[in-house]
């Protein structure tokens, strides 16, 4: 019986999903949520009555009032204007519209998203009229699917988000009040990319050698550049001509931009000095201008824009021939247009996936390298190795690797010019035998990454046989078949596995830093790794710089307006790795085929209400649950699934050594204070207030001075900040180095009752750096801090009642003043932290992706037609 009410409870929760926010309701009901009823039952059962509000859109005094015979029958507001109060006209609001509940506004909290000028501009109706802009768009407007500024645009967000277009609300007020929040986006992604600022810094690298004619046009064309974010670094590989006396003369002029790296032997390989410029390297872009060509000044300023795109990793321009005296000549238009017919008189951002397995796959669509600009990024030594060992096609190989699983972006505004000349090794190409030999390695290394078809690598074949046969009477000593062995290019398989990884954003929590480890980790062992990220545009800038610069991240609203199938398909993903469950219900509702399919169990599932009709499309899309405690799996209960579906692999952070980059004197705490540090975030549950009052309990018990650091962001650390701390608490914000953080302290706290609590990554950290515990006994706690019966700390119980928990936590403060028990809470400690490693989690992983991707191979296989 219990079973079928909760069926038919999940049911009703649906059509009430939209009007009943749960949230607002628990935090203008503080009653409520300290007594655990369900927010939904108690407003249907008894709030409704008290005058209570279901959501911030909804009055429910309001409509009493035009229903008074709703009080007598004892009908919820709700329910009658879902069952009848949307299709009767019997109540107006002085349209031919149907009524809803309406609330005033407060024009300024809708800034920068209402402009009444632009309002006034956009609609001369309104302009010629007496109305206010602001009282028409927000009672009106919004209807007739007008924008309220270019920040906004109506039509998209209610046929984006159909919730919200059903529920009757203002769309506007749904964004500035919720939406934001949520990660949902006011305008078209390719809109809103385009409104961007992109402010990225660039560095400049120009290596030189013998190039003394070319180099002061070189440098003054960086120089006068409309984009000055910019920094200039000049190599010069010991140049026999007058080089050094033009790179002095500019260093000299401008100091503050130009740095200078001065080879005293020629390194032999131009791609060694392309590697000490990006490693000396300080900006979020690079851009290697090489010393005898040049550019309109507006390159810069149009090409990065397509950074605004976080996928995007490689963006170029157009580029032209020119003459030794700079003339421009004909014939890169052509050669672009032989590759893509078509595609080159307007932008494009496309998945690297998919270029190189066309255009890119057949033609090196960016001849030059000063013509594009890329993101700053790790090369490891034995892709450099592999880029010096090619002669003519090194470059081409680093656009390969430099795109890795991102986007490549082309803005034909961007105009530069790649001079030729007699000194230009690209014009003798054509003659050499390494020249066909490099183009059959690219074409195996291309087909390595992507898998590009047949098709493309016959193209590249035949582009060869051209050059071959239109320089025949030059060539001597060998043939085109034995240089370019085409059915061996064709016989290489695909080896890169492409992993997605979906989540939140960049937030502090578990579920946020744990998937950035764990994809660093799988970079650094050769995956191609990409995010997809609901907050891509609302994130602690600092969560977001841990990121490896070589993960693109990519919009979950462009692969929405794509379409899920056709992006999962262009970026050539091979497995989706999702960490948060509005990501499934992004993909796996629109998906109309299987992809290979895996969830990690963090905080997002065990606070969800999930309708049966959800629960049942997650768990057919979905591989592999892995889970880090047995509370994670509660969603599926009572569901018959098999073993080969659920995996237990706990989180693991790298280990990362401490900098001593601070100190007991920079947090003005003296040597012989006992430290106890909190590293979370910082929301009420997790326990900063009662760990502050126990501390000062604690401290009434003991003459052993004794502080407390909190490090993290969120509301209570706002509050604290306005409130004030005891003159023995450090409010530290966010820090990037909590290693540091711990190696200054003794005890290490998470006096967390966080309902959504599994596995929090500050205690794995703490255990690495070998501190003892104080936690409480929630999730998957008390067995992380446990080995063989050893206790790496003291675990509290999970009370709800304050005053007892504090007195608990004073306790256990007390406890470990110890130094006898610190010192052995410290060895197990460091013991248990071992097992945490994230190069374990990720071998675990990794065997994951393999059975995961195997079975879904052998699936497709089985129902294939014989």
């Amino acid at each position: 019986m219990r079973n079928i009410k909760n069926f038919f409870w999940r049911i009703r929760r649906e059509k009430y999903a939209v009007l009943f926010d749960e949230t607002f309701y628990l935090e203008k009901n503080h009653d409520v949520r300290d007594s655990g009823h369900d927010p939904l039952k108690h407003y249907l059962t008894f709030g409704w009555q008290e005058g209570r509000d279901p959501s911030s859109h909804f009055s429910t005094s309001e409509y009493l009032k035009r229903h008074p015979h709703l009080v007598n029958e004892r009908i919820d507001p709700l329910t009658h204007f879902i069952r009848s109060g949307k299709k009767s006209n019997s109540v107006k609001n002085g349209t031919d519209e149907t009524y809803v509940p309406q609330h005033t506004y407060n024009e300024e909290e809708y800034t920068p998203y209402f402009d009444a000028e632009y309002y006034k501009k956009n609609y001369q109706d309104i302009a010629n009229s007496d109305l206010d802009p602001f009282f028409h768009y927000m009672n009106h407007g919004w209807k007739e699917h007008r924008n309220p500024s270019n920040l906004f645009n109506t039509a998209h967000y209610l046929a984006m988000y159909v919730d919200i277009a059903h529920s009757g609300m203002n769309p506007l007020q749904h964004f500035v009040e919720h939406g934001r929040g949520e990660g949902r986006s006011p305008l078209p992604f390719r809109q809103k990319v385009k409104s961007k600022t992109v402010s990225l810094k660039v560095t400049a690298i120009v290596p030189n050698y013998n190039h003394a004619p070319f180099l002061e046009e070189r440098l003054n064309s960086i120089l006068n550049q409309t984009y000055q974010n910019l920094e200039i670094i000049i190599l010069d590989d010991c140049s026999t001509d007058d080089s050094r006396a033009v790179i002095e003369k500019f260093r000299s002029t401008h100091p503050e931009l130009i740095t200078t790296i001065l080879n005293e032997r020629n390194s032999g390989s131009i791609f060694s000095q392309w590697r000490r410029g990006i490693e000396a390297a300080n900006g979020n872009l690079v851009w290697i201008c090489e010393s005898d060509d040049f550019c309109e000044p507006t390159f810069l300023e149009e090409v990065i824009q397509g950074f605004a795109d976080e996928s995007v990793m490689v963006s170029f321009g157009r580029i032209q021939f020119a003459d030794r005296s700079g003339a421009v000549q004909q014939g890169l238009d052509g050669y672009r247009e032989q590759s893509m017919p078509g595609a080159w008189a307007e932008s494009f951002s496309i998945p690297a996936a998919k270029l190189f397995q066309t255009a890119f796959g057949n033609t090196n669509i960016i001849p030059n390298v000063g013509g594009c600009v890329f993101r700053h990024q790790v090369i490891t030594p034995s892709e450099w190795k592999e880029a010096m060992s090619y002669k003519i096609l090194g470059d081409w190989y680093l656009y390969l690797i430099l795109s890795r699983g991102g986007k490549i972006h082309y803005a034909p505004s961007a105009v530069s010019y790649f001079r030729q000349h007699g000194g230009n090794t690209s014009v003798k190409s054509f003659v050499s035998e390494h020249y066909y030999v490099e183009h059959a390695r690219i074409g195996r290394t291309i087909r390595e990454y992507w898998g590009s078809d047949d098709l493309n690598t016959l193209r590249l074949y035949k582009r060869c046989e051209e050059q071959f046969d239109r320089f025949s009477d030059q060539i001597d000593g060998f043939s085109l078949p034995g240089a370019f062995n085409v059915s061996e290019v064709l016989s290489t398989k695909r080896t890169k596995t492409h992993i997605l990884m979906g989540v939140l954003g960049f937030e502090l929590g578990g579920g946020e830093l744990f998937p950035v480890y764990l994809a660093n980790e799988l970079v650094s062992r050769g995956f191609l790794v990409s995010f997809l990220a609901i907050r891509v545009d609302h994130h602690a800038s600092k969560v977001r710089e841990e990121l490896d610069s070589r993960v693109s991240v990519y919009d979950i609203q462009d692969a929405l307006e794509f379409g899920v199938d056709a992006f999962l398909e262009s970026a050539s993903i091979d497995i989706v790795h999702s960490h948060y469950l509005g990501i499934e219900y992004y993909l796996l509702q629109r998906a109309r085929q299987r992809h290979p399919y895996v969830v990690t169990l963090h905080g997002s599932y065990d606070s969800a209400s999930i309708s049966d009709r959800d629960l049942m499309t997650m768990i057919r899309g979905v591989d592999c649950w892995v889970y880090l405690t047995q509370k994670n799996l509660k969603h599926l209960d009572g569901i018959p699934l098999s073993s080969d579906v659920l995996r237990h692999i706990p989180n693991g952070v790298p280990e990362a050594r401490a900098k001593r980059g601070v100190s007991r004197a920079d947090l003005d705490i003296s040597d012989d204070a006992i430290v106890f540090v909190i590293a979370s975030r910082a929301i009420e549950e997790k326990g900063w207030r009662e760990t502050i009052a126990a501390l000062e309990a604690a401290q009434q018990a003991t003459s052993a001075p004794l502080c407390l650091i909190l490090c993290g962001t969120g509301p209570v650390y706002d509050d604290l900040v306005q409130q004030g701390v005891p003159s023995n608490v450090r409010l530290l914000g966010y820090r990037n180095d909590i290693r540091d953080i711990y190696e200054i302290s003794d005890v290490v706290v998470l006096a967390t009752r966080f309902v959504g609590e599994s596995f929090p990554l500050g205690l794995i950290q703490a255990m690495q750096a070998g501190k003892p515990i104080v936690a409480t006994a929630i999730g998957e706690i008390g067995a992380m801090i446990t080995s063989d019966d050893n206790r790496a700390g003291i675990l509290l119980p999970n009370l709800e009642d304050d005053a007892t928990f504090i007195s608990q936590l004073e306790g256990a403060i007390i406890s470990l003043l110890d130094v006898d028990l610190r010192n052995k809470c410290s060895l197990i400690s460091r013991n248990i932290g071992e097992r945490y490693d994230i190069r374990q989690v990720a071998s675990a992983y990794e065997q994951l992706y393999a059975d995961v991707i195997s079975r879904r191979a052998m699936s497709a296989d089985e129902t294939m037609p014989t």
